[in-house]
């Protein structure tokens, strides 16, 4: 279960919806090579990697940003 204060603080950050800032904290604290903003690259910048499957390209965003707290 993803924690309030993570999401706000990602909504805060980010400026997206607070339903898709709860998923993304929930998919990262199930897949460890994740983030939650590289989650949210994943379904915003879909259409610059068509060839990666959705678990692909998170972990390829992810490599790029930074872990919050």
């Amino acid at each position: 279960m993803a924690k309030s204060e993570q999401i706000k603080m990602l909504r805060d950050t980010t400026g997206c919806s607070l339903y898709n800032c709860r998923r993304a904290v929930d998919f990262s604290s199930t897949h460890s090579d994740c983030t939650p903003i590289g989650f949210l690259k994943a379904i915003t910048f879909a259409v610059a990697t068509p060839s990666l499957t959705f678990e692909e390209r998170v972990r390829k965003f992810s490599e790029e940003t930074t872990i919050l707290p």
